[in-house]
């Protein structure tokens, strides 16, 4: 057995088991552990679970270990119903390891059995099983995907007083309030981070980003940005994903003032990592200052796009060209006037660095 599973031929195992049985060779418990382990190394867990049937046929019982690890094979296998059964064998004997609880949590999870997980929560406190944020950021998002949110925000209190949670958890209920646009619930969950005397609890760049997606998904422009400014007091630095968010609020209107923070902040996104995001982000931005009729702004983009290296698609230049082309033309002539000109030689050098780029 040990030779099949060196040389990657798991397939012998059973044929081995089925001969000792056929000559009436004894198979001790160990014998079959060791078949399990071998098949379980090669992640062949389907074929472990068969070993495990062939081992209670002959009158077996498993060890509580070996039950331990069965029900992590019965869910890798997708087997939920036997790994819970496996599961309830185990706790009828012991209390069940954290990695068995964490299986069956997960199993809960993909449901989502919003129910079922907090019983599960229960009965380690019953028994006394030692419980960490881990395992109550599991429970806490099979409520957030069960819609449970309110049942969930009601365990992460009672679990803050029990100084059991972390930033996590209190992301995770976010975010699920974040999906109901629930701001004033998202933003109240921000008030009891900042308040909580728990080491572990502090607000960081996720919890703000969440709670800016719940004002722009609520339709609140105004406290998405006034939530972006506790972020930058809190000495948190805005990432990619806080300029997504509010880009996509730009759509419900933007001030020039707002976007030139924006524009600061496309500074720190590293425009080589993902260059799709930053001409997306930047062909926003272009969008946003042609409907505030700001020529200076949009001068102000096009040349950080062209520091950043940031490329758009041809039709994209031709289609902001000729909006500032037209909004130039419906101003009168003045000897400052031309400042489409320049865009347009920039939008040129633009395209000249495409060129080379993609030579």
């Amino acid at each position: 057995m040990q030779s099949a599973g060196r040389a990657c031929r798991t397939e012998f195992i059973e044929i081995l088991i089925d001969d000792m049985i056929q000559i009436g060779i004894e198979r001790p418990l160990a014998l079959y552990e060791t078949a399990m382990k071998i098949l379980a190394a090669q992640k062949c867990y389907t074929e472990a679970l068969s070993v495990c049937s062939r081992l209670e046929a002959d009158g077996l019982v498993p060890s509580p270990t070996t039950l331990s690890c069965l029900i992590n094979f019965a869910a890798e296998s997708g087997d939920s119903e036997r790994a819970i059964n496996l599961f309830e064998r185990l706790a009828a004997i012991e209390t069940p390891s954290i990695r068995a609880y964490m299986t069956v949590f997960k199993m809960y999870y993909k449901v989502p059995d919003w129910t079922k997980s907090v019983s599960l929560l229960r009965n380690m406190q019953q028994r006394n099983a030692p419980i960490d944020s881990l395992v109550l950021n599991n429970v806490l998002a099979t409520g957030v995907a069960a819609g449970k949110l309110d049942e969930a925000c009601e365990l992460l209190k009672e679990f803050a007083r029990m100084r059991l949670v972390d930033t996590v958890s209190y992301n995770t209920v976010m975010k699920g309030y974040a999906q109901l646009r629930e701001l004033n619930k998202a933003i109240k969950l921000i008030d009891d981070m900042c308040e909580s005397d728990v080491e572990a609890v502090k607000p960081n760049t996720i919890t703000f980003n969440t709670a800016i997606d719940a004002a722009i998904r609520s339709a609140y422009v105004e406290d998405a940005w006034k939530v972006l400014g506790r972020m930058r007091d809190a000495g948190l630095a805005p990432d990619k994903f806080t300029c997504t968010t509010l880009i996509k609020g730009l759509q419900m209107g933007a001030t020039a003032t707002q976007l030139t923070l924006i524009l600061d902040l496309l500074r720190n996104v590293d425009t080589d990592s993902d260059p799709t995001l930053c001409s997306f982000l930047f062909r926003n931005v272009l969008d946003a200052a042609a409907r505030v009729n700001d020529p200076v702004l949009s001068k102000r983009a096009v040349a950080q796009m062209k520091e950043q290296q940031v490329m758009l698609a041809p039709e994209e230049y031709r289609k902001f060209l000729h909006i500032l082309m037209r909004d130039e033309a419906t101003k009168p002539i003045t000897k400052g006037c031309g400042s489409s000109m320049r865009l347009s030689a920039q939008f040129s050098s633009l395209d000249a660095a495409r060129a080379a780029k993609v030579c």
